[in-house]
């Protein structure tokens, strides 16, 4: 008789912890971070006239072999930690350019988290991240600081993998 309280209260538990968007969110403040790529060292940002520390967060890595070895090369860019449910107006500004730039980001639903839900504990779990907004993502969560400071409008900015790329070679050339 023992089990039943037991299994009850686990199921109890999966329904409330598998949402992974919405546990991610708790996990890290409401704040998840938006890279900004291809940006000058003093770079200041402002989050709805705020401004906000910018950390060195993971972006990528690579793996290579040589002599029997794999080594793996991590990546870390400034970050911008900043909510993740609702839009912010962001506010880049350079010194050494005296340049500034004023966008909006809004948050649109992530894949991530759907696929996420789905092989965890469908139906609750995406009833848990639509009902709290933690199945969002701003987009685009790679800022193109240059073309920014430059006056492009996001359409215009360049993609993930290409900032990627040239924010990987900033770094390997130091």
């Amino acid at each position: 008789m023992k089990t039943i309280p037991s299994v009850i209260c686990m199921l109890a538990l999966a329904a409330c912890f598998t949402s992974c968007g919405t546990l991610s969110s708790s996990l890290t403040g409401g704040k998840r971070p938006v890279f900004m790529m291809d940006a000058p060292a003093d770079l200041q940002v402002k989050v709805n006239g705020e401004t906000v520390e910018l950390k060195k967060q993971y972006f990528a890595s690579n793996e290579s072999s040589g002599s029997g070895v794999k080594v793996t090369t991590n990546y870390f860019t400034s970050a911008a930690r900043i909510t993740h449910k609702k839009p912010v107006e962001i506010e880049l500004y350079s010194a050494s350019l005296n340049k500034t730039a004023k966008f909006t980001l809004r948050p649109k639903s992530s894949g991530l988290f759907f696929w996420g839900n789905l092989f965890t504990f469908p139906v609750g779990g995406h009833i848990i991240d639509a009902a709290t907004k933690g199945n969002k993502l701003m987009k685009p969560r790679y800022i193109d600081v240059s073309a920014a400071l430059d006056g492009k409008p996001i359409s215009e900015w360049r993609g993930k993998n290409a900032l990627t790329k040239k924010e990987k070679k900033k770094i390997r050339k130091k």
